[in-house]
């Protein structure tokens, strides 16, 4: 290092950044994009209003309201969101002006969010047809007896799209107008079954130890 750096020239913050600049512009941009996703963890998200109706182990159902009042009729048939089983549902309500369910419930829909939670090993002995033929079902009807609704439409998400449609398979006297179904999994006839089933295995595996 050249002797006749000054003290300012030594200081250790201007040294990461004459290193900083020396680095490719692509380099920069993806450090720069870390620090944006790492002070992102900090912000609040799921801020539209909600109320906890109804709650079975660790699983909830909520229902939403307008953050402003409305300017248009409400609509009668309400809405249940089924999420996953994996990651959290706030992705449907990330921050005011870019949530959907905050634009779906300003629209005059009904709106419920079903979320299971985060399971522990306490919860191993639950099956995954326990969720499609056991929870969604009470969800259902607690929503129902809660809107005065005589029929909803039910949107599910990833495996919240498979426990849809299982629940509609099984349940077709039910009064579901419609069923809306986001990345859903549902043909599985080109899998072997052997790796199927290491892979419900792995995931059903990171689910109980989340």
């Amino acid at each position: 290092m050249d002797s006749t750096l000054t003290a300012s020239d030594q200081n250790p913050t201007t040294l990461v950044e004459s290193f900083y600049q020396t680095l490719p512009p692509e380099f920069r941009r993806y450090l720069e994009g870390t620090q944006v996703v790492r002070d992102s963890f900090d912000l609040p998200v799921g801020l539209t209003p909600r109320e906890l109706v109804w709650a079975l182990n660790k699983a909830k159902l909520y229902r939403y309201y307008p953050s402003q009042p409305l300017t248009r009729p409400r609509h009668p048939t309400p809405l249940l969101l089924v999420y996953a089983l994996i990651n959290k549902p706030y992705i449907f309500d990330l921050r005011p002006g870019r949530s959907f369910i905050e634009f779906m419930v300003n629209q005059g829909f009904d709106l419920y969010l079903l979320d299971w939670g985060a399971p522990g090993p306490e919860d191993r002995s639950i099956r995954f047809d326990d969720y499609a033929s056991d929870y969604l079902p009470r969800a259902v009807r607690k929503m129902l007896r809660v809107s005065g609704a005589r029929e909803f439409s039910m949107l599910g998400y990833c495996i919240g799209a498979t426990l849809a449609t299982l629940y509609a398979a099984l349940y077709p006297q039910a009064p579901l107008r419609n069923l809306i179904l986001l990345t859903a999994p549902l043909d599985f006839s080109g899998a072997r079954t052997a790796c199927l089933a290491c892979g419900w295995t792995s995931v059903l595996w990171m689910w109980t130890k989340w």
